[in-house]
């Protein structure tokens, strides 16, 4: 029995002593190249008009888009008078709306070169003087827009005028910068505190005839 008890105790240090020799680091190095090619793309420029659901508020955040659409129309639905300052109480006798659009001028695998634009005025009811006719009571908002992520762009104003005037905007590539693109707002003058951005704008008011307004707003840009 003392003889087997010494072999099982020489045969476990034997084990041991075998697993200890076993021990040892490895290290391995490989280095890889990394490389992305995209392919060649044809260039696109989008033209897009949007209406604008302003809900009346004074910021933008809770605005509602809607889907493209191919005229600038606010109807007589769309359209009310007496305006209250959201901000001061303040009321005003002005025609306004709670609508507003947008138009995207957007390239895509390209820069804006340049973006011209011009107005030709309409028809107005009957005894509107020329001066108050609809080039003088919408306001025309250019903006250079930069995408910020999927939900979220910033945005600087270029330039402000009446419709009328909306051809003397310079509208030119060192206006818009690679990676951005052109929004040009559209909607009812009402009047803000301050000096007016164009002096030829003026709001609807009590005075004007009831009945359409309508001009026609054209827009040409080049990408490359």
């Amino acid at each position: 029995m003392k003889k087997l008890t010494m072999s099982s105790v020489l045969g476990a240090l034997l084990v041991l002593g075998l697993c200890a020799t076993q021990s040892f680091a490895i290290t391995s190095t490989k280095t890889y190249a990394v490389s992305v090619t995209l392919p060649t793309q044809t260039p696109i420029l989008n033209i897009k008009a949007f209406k604008i659901d302003g809900k009346g508020t004074a910021t933008a955040t809770d605005d509602t888009w809607s889907t493209e659409v191919s005229s600038l129309t606010l109807a007589s639905g769309d359209v009310s008078f007496g305006l209250t300052d959201p901000g001061t109480g303040a009321t005003f006798d002005v025609y306004k709306s709670n609508y507003y659009f947008a138009i995207e001028v957007a390239p895509k695998f390209a820069s804006l070169s340049n973006v011209t634009l011009s107005y030709t005025e309409g028809s107005a009811p009957t005894g509107q003087p020329v001066d108050q006719k609809l080039g003088y009571k919408m306001i025309a908002s250019a903006a250079q827009v930069t995408y910020v992520s999927a939900t979220s762009t910033s945005e600087v104003i270029l330039s402000e005028k009446a419709l009328k005037n909306i051809g003397t905007m310079s509208l030119t590539s060192t206006s818009f910068p690679a990676g951005t693109w052109c929004r040009l707002y559209v909607g009812m003058w009402v009047g803000r505190a301050g000096t007016p951005p164009d002096a030829d704008l003026k709001p609807f008011v009590a005075s004007d005839k009831s009945g359409a307004y309508s001009g026609t707003l054209t827009i040409s840009a080049t990408a490359s």
